[in-house]
């Protein structure tokens, strides 16, 4: 089960896309935004969007954070 990571579109950002807002409202980083495209973890009101898609101010934007603890650990060279 992934958690999503929530934000409502304010005012002042209506009419950006949704990777402006991604980078600059949520703080996501480009790398970021390419592997959560590749794994299908954005959501602009439930639904999977394109990046270029203009956002309105009440829009919901969704990113899915990987759980913790999910990551396999690492090998130990020794």
């Amino acid at each position: 089960n992934a958690t999503w990571l929530k934000r409502t579109v304010p005012d002042h950002a209506a009419g950006w896309t949704l990777e402006q807002f991604l980078r600059q409202e949520m703080g996501v980083s480009g790398r970021l935004i390419q592997r959560l495209t590749r794994i299908r973890g954005i959501r602009w009101n439930k639904e999977e969007t394109f990046l270029g898609r203009k956002v309105r101010a009440g829009d919901e934007v969704a990113v899915k954070l990987k759980p913790r603890g999910s990551a396999a650990p690492r090998e130990v060279k020794e």
